[in-house]
């Protein structure tokens, strides 16, 4: 045991610490009774190898240039050709592509989804014949214009036939209404 050099407080052998006034105990002396001392650090290190320095290479080598050989396609100058121009009133291939997505989602209200589905495809054929086939976004508003049109006729008819299956029930539970109420009167008197 060792005391603390401060306050006088009996420590064990490994604080490093006192517990009563926090002062730091001296460091313990190396052990020589009975135990071994840990081993000394290495303090010195391998000896490097020798630098040696690169060859010098040249700065630059010597070749055989070649002269220059232009190739016939190298000699012809293309005169610069713009992108067709668009005539005027031709229907934009954003617009048809936005509005065979609109007629698709429009589809389901039967009759607005199946006007819009042949004004886009009508616009698509009037791009078509002004300016060519149709390429890209226009070709995809043209084929959800065709896959739209099919389709909103189909929910016109099955709004159609809702329409007239729910006039007959009504028709039915007003009829059965006045005949009940009929004999409610006939009763009453």
């Amino acid at each position: 045991m060792i005391q603390c050099r401060n306050c006088g407080m009996e420590l064990p052998d490994i604080a490093k610490f006192c517990p009563k006034c926090g002062k730091m105990v001296a460091p313990a002396e190396p052990l020589t009774e009975g135990r071994e001392n840990p081993p000394a650090p290495q303090t010195s290190y391998p000896t490097p190898a020798p630098y040696l320095a690169p060859t010098p290479q040249p700065a630059y080598r010597e070749t055989e240039v070649q002269p220059y050989q232009a190739t016939r396609q190298e000699t012809e100058v293309q005169p610069y050709q713009a992108a067709p121009a668009e005539p005027e009133g031709t229907p934009s291939e954003i617009s048809v592509f936005v509005m065979g997505i609109v007629s698709i989602a429009l589809a389901t209200s039967g009759l607005p989804g199946l006007i819009l589905a042949i004004i886009t495809q009508s616009k698509a054929r009037a791009r078509e014949q002004a300016i060519g086939p149709l390429t890209g976004k226009a070709k995809t508003g043209l084929t959800l214009a065709k896959i739209a049109l099919p389709l909103s006729i189909f929910f016109i008819v099955l709004w159609t036939v809702d329409v007239i299956v729910n006039a007959i029930a009504t028709w039915r539970t007003f009829s059965f209404l006045r005949e009940l109420f009929q004999e409610f009167r006939r009763h009453v008197r």
